[in-house]
């Protein structure tokens, strides 16, 4: 039971990562300059939107990972990825099979921003130029990176999630977030309903 959905995971990781590794290659193309170079934030611009289009591409099996992981194991509502997939085609519609899409592309957009917010702040944070950092500070760098942007970004993933599970029937985006809110009587700034499990 602690692996439902997993085969969905491992099936997509290999398409996932050519479709990534082809766009990364086609942006950076796009952002070279006359000699064929480009910069540090260019490169990192280039990996966001290689990995939005990937998610883009490859996103109806992350809804499906999703439904087989949530649904009930007494009456499983899908027996497989095809069953799943046909499924959800056949009852919702092509368009279902991309619910919650908007939010991913949404949550991108401070990830990128929470890299390159980390990415400009290194030389203060170290007090030294990015290119002495040892190894141990570059190990560093990258859990800062990812913790920031984790934190950034949760709050978008909470809210996909809820819309791939058709959580209280809710569709679009910002009638879940007004839900969520509404459910949590007295928000606070403090709130951690949408970091739940962060």
């Amino acid at each position: 039971a602690l692996w439902k959905g997993n085969a969905v995971a491992c099936l997509r990781l290999c398409p996932c990562s050519a479709v990534q590794l082809a766009a990364y290659r086609k942006f950076v193309v796009l952002f070279m300059d006359d000699l064929g170079h480009i910069s540090q934030w260019s490169s990192i611009m280039a990996g966001s939107l290689a990995g939005m289009v990937s998610t883009i591409v490859m996103y109806p099996t992350d809804l499906i990972k999703t439904r087989l992981i949530v649904q009930n194991m007494l009456e499983p509502s899908y027996r497989g990825l095809l069953h799943a997939f046909s499924t959800i085609y056949q009852q919702e519609g092509f368009l279902a099979l991309y619910r919650g899409i908007s939010l991913t592309v949404l949550g991108a957009l401070p990830f990128s921003a929470g890299s390159l917010l980390v990415y400009m702040n290194l030389e203060k944070i170290w007090n030294g130029p990015r290119d002495q950092f040892s190894l141990l500070q570059n190990f560093a760098n990258v859990c800062l990176a990812a913790a920031v942007t984790q934190t950034l970004s949760f709050p978008f993933d909470t809210m996909k999630r809820k819309m791939q599970v058709r959580s209280h029937g809710w569709r679009e985006c910002l009638e879940v977030f007004l839900g969520v809110l509404q459910q949590q009587r007295t928000w606070t700034p403090g709130d951690a309903r949408f970091s739940r499990s962060m």
